[in-house]
């Protein structure tokens, strides 16, 4: 669990992970990154052992950003699986752990799982996690969740993952801008990932989270750095995945147009972007992705390029 200024939800969180039921051990490591609020003394009763959980309580000294606080608490990591649970989001399902790694211990060739969550706003449940990407991308999860999915950042929320805990996080993970999907692309590179359409999990969207509330012009920018998150992996995976990222590149570009429907709107936005010199490069290449689009068209039918562009 990492954490920052979260004592307005943290104890939740810490409650909902504790009354899992289970018959296994489960260690819990909280990583809080020099929290400048109550946040620590709300957790420091929770330290220590309670039946077969173990809670941890790791508070930096500093502030050090999240994408280290993510990279420091994973690679601590010393479990057979491993499971998230943000400071201000918690689980509503008692058997998730359970089910989870009952599902992985009789599917080796898996790597993951995953599934469905609410989205809660204001304190009152608005619609599930997989309503919210249908909206924004025009298709629901698969029974499986591919690497093309996670690169088109199609993907349920990582307040219901768990995963093999047998691969480390590489040391440029601290330089990306978000963590989720170079998580669940490695994840994905080693092996098939489960989605169980089954809520378990509460996600938060308020002031305090990381992408949310971002206006038109930040979420162009929020592609770019995914669009730079997805190049950079590629000299990491272990398999070839270029044609899933050329096609997941396209796919992000198509829901940025979809809020820019101008071109010249769009390329106004996106030459805020000063560290992704990618998109200039691809919009060099317009010609070609609409050529790959068209080739999209025809190979996935209308309705989904529809709900891409927004026809």
């Amino acid at each position: 669990m990492v954490t920052y200024n979260h004592a307005s939800y943290i104890k939740e969180a810490i409650k909902s992970i504790l009354s899992q039921d289970v018959n296994f051990n489960v260690e819990v490591i909280i990583s809080d990154d020099h929290s400048n609020d109550n946040t620590q003394s709300i957790l420091e009763p929770f330290v220590g052992v309670h039946g077969g959980f173990t809670v941890k309580y790791k508070r930096h000294e500093s502030n050090v950003g999240m994408m280290k606080n993510i990279h420091d608490l994973v690679s601590s990591a010393a479990g057979t699986y491993v499971a998230f649970c943000e400071g201000d989001d918690y689980w509503v399902d008692s058997q998730k752990l359970q089910r989870q790694v009952d599902f992985l211990e009789s599917n080796i060739g898996y790597h993951g799982i995953c599934a469905n969550s609410s989205l809660e706003r204001d304190g009152q449940i608005k619609y599930n996690y997989q309503e919210m990407k249908r909206h924004w991308l025009g298709r629901e999860f698969d029974r499986t969740i591919s690497f093309y999915d996670i690169a088109s950042h199609n993907f349920p929320h990582t307040s219901t993952w768990l995963y093999r805990n047998d691969f480390e996080l590489p040391l440029e993970f601290i330089n990306y801008v978000v963590g989720d999907v170079p998580l669940f692309l490695l994840i994905a590179d080693k092996g098939e990932i489960m989605y169980e359409n089954v809520i378990v999990s509460v996600y938060r969207k308020h002031s305090g989270g990381v992408t949310n509330e971002l206006d038109k012009s930040s979420r162009i920018e929020h592609v770019g750095r995914l669009i730079d998150i997805l190049n950079s992996l590629q000299v990491i995976l272990t398999r070839n995945w270029t044609r899933s990222i050329s096609d997941a590149i396209i796919e992000l570009y198509c829901v940025a147009l979809r809020d820019y429907p101008s071109l010249a709107n769009f390329l106004e936005a996106q030459s805020r972007i000063n560290n992704s010199p990618l998109i200039l490069r691809q919009f060099r290449n317009l010609p070609k992705m609409i050529a790959n689009l068209l080739l999209g068209y025809f190979r996935n039918g209308k309705k989904r390029i529809r709900n891409m562009i927004n026809l």
